[in-house]
């Protein structure tokens, strides 16, 4: 679903799928050291994995490795830009800032 050919409907059923792994962590029961390491190592891959599905479905256009094909081609007057991902509170919030393009005289 969120391979390197991308779709809107494909992100966001990724991203809801997200949502409920998310939603068992509070269920899972640590025995030992070793299954703390797993826990964080699963949540984090969570965060991980829904930063790149909201950056993905942000971005509506195709640029390098992200290709949608709901928007094929590249769009430097809309989005040649950064994607930032912040933590605010307990949620994420993403923002496109633009990229500084400068000469380098050599």
């Amino acid at each position: 679903m969120v391979g390197i050919i991308r779709t809107k409907r494909d992100l966001q059923e990724a991203l809801g799928r997200i949502k409920e792994l998310t939603a068992c962590l509070p269920r899972i029961r640590i025995r030992d050291r070793r299954g703390i390491t797993k826990y964080l190592e699963l949540r984090n891959m969570l965060r991980l994995s829904e930063m790149v599905c909201r950056a993905a479905l942000l971005r509506t256009e195709s640029r390098g490795a992200h290709y949608r094909t709901d928007y094929p081609e590249e769009d430097n007057d809309n989005w040649l830009k950064n994607i930032l991902i912040r933590k605010q509170g307990s949620e994420m919030s993403l923002k496109a800032v633009p990229v500084s393009m400068k000469t380098v005289t050599l």
